[in-house]
């Protein structure tokens, strides 16, 4: 089972107060599976882990790009009913940060995603 931590931040839309996310991203068969914290910078608040599934089949895209610092790992769905609960998301995409020392593990996993939605579009042909 594929796994690698990330992070990522937003602005809270109702406090607009900037938070960070730290988490994990596995894949367990055909959903991957997201668990994360977050935490307010203002100090008022971290949050209990939380889980968030996206079946593969909502999937539309998943990338990884290689920075010089961070890289990201993106993924696209074709619902935004997908991650609604997801308070970093932006027009049905999530973007997650990857350290350097976790490139090989975030790009498996993606190449693992990639193999598998290529696999069901070639299904679905049949």
């Amino acid at each position: 089972m594929p796994s690698f931590p990330f992070t990522s931040s937003y602005t809270d839309p109702e406090s607009y107060i900037y938070t960070t996310v730290n988490g994990v991203l596995r894949l367990e068969e055909t959903v991957l599976i997201l668990e994360y914290e977050t935490k307010r910078m203002d100090g008022t608040a971290k949050s209990e882990v939380q889980t968030c599934s996206i079946s593969l089949n909502d999937v539309a895209t998943i990338s990884f790009k290689k920075k010089w610092v961070k890289s990201k790992v993106e993924i696209s769905t074709r619902s935004l009913k997908a991650i609604e609960e997801l308070k970093w998301t932006k027009k049905g995409s999530l973007l997650l940060d990857i350290s350097k020392k976790h490139n090989d593990e975030a790009r498996d996993l993606v190449s693992k995603v990639q193999i598998e939605l290529s696999e069901k579009k070639l299904r679905d042909l049949d």
